[in-house]
């Protein structure tokens, strides 16, 4: 498993985190010290805690799974460039040495 992926993953966890934390804030009505936050600076329009923690987890969740589709696509363009090229056999030269390494003969 490479970076992406597993960067991916880790940031779908913390969306899965934040996305409960949001249901159980917005279920319970309950906002942490009493305080809303506005949208976009809107003073008519105020938002629970619940609200922007909910909409916090659903970016998060949007970026895993961009990540995840391009680590996705990036593999399966390696594994066709892979497929059109013929495996490279090592030159004769070069004889395998007791390590596994090639080494030439000097």
């Amino acid at each position: 498993m490479n970076g992406l992926r597993r960067a991916a993953l880790v940031f779908g966890v913390v969306a899965v985190l934040l996305i409960a934390d949001g249901i159980y804030l917005v279920a319970t009505h309950k906002n942490p010290n009493g305080d809303t936050g506005t949208l976009f600076g809107n003073q008519h329009y105020f938002l629970s805690s619940g609200t922007i923690v909910l909409i916090s987890g659903l970016l998060v969740l949007v970026a895993a799974v961009v990540m995840w589709l391009v680590d996705v696509r990036r593999e399966d363009k390696e594994r066709e460039e892979r497929k059109r090229r013929p495996a490279e056999d090592p030159p004769a030269s070069e004889q395998p040495g007791p390590s596994g390494r090639t080494a030439t003969r000097a």
